[in-house]
């Protein structure tokens, strides 16, 4: 999954969280200026995952919270659920 960040002074960092709790933080390396990206990559997909939410984040200071949803979107919502079983 790829959190795309544009502009911004200073510079947001970009940081994905599982369930509230901050789980990536470390920025791709920059190909467009004013352009940042993270990118979150699974590798190990289990069932931890079941049910969890992960969010991007851009934030560029300390003092105001991130927008939310419906109020210029800065985050991308995954939610992993079991699929239920089929019955024929």
């Amino acid at each position: 999954m790829v959190c795309i960040v544009e502009g911004g002074d200073p510079a947001p960092q970009i940081s994905w969280f599982r369930d509230g709790v901050e789980f990536d933080s470390e920025t791709d390396p920059s190909t467009y200026q004013e352009v940042l990206q993270n990118t979150l990559v699974i590798s190990a997909l289990d069932r931890s995952f079941h049910g969890n939410r992960l969010e991007c984040r851009a934030v560029n200071n300390n003092v105001t919270d991130p927008p939310r949803l419906g109020k210029g979107n800065c985050r991308q919502l995954m939610h992993f659920f079991k699929k239920k079983k089929e019955t024929i």
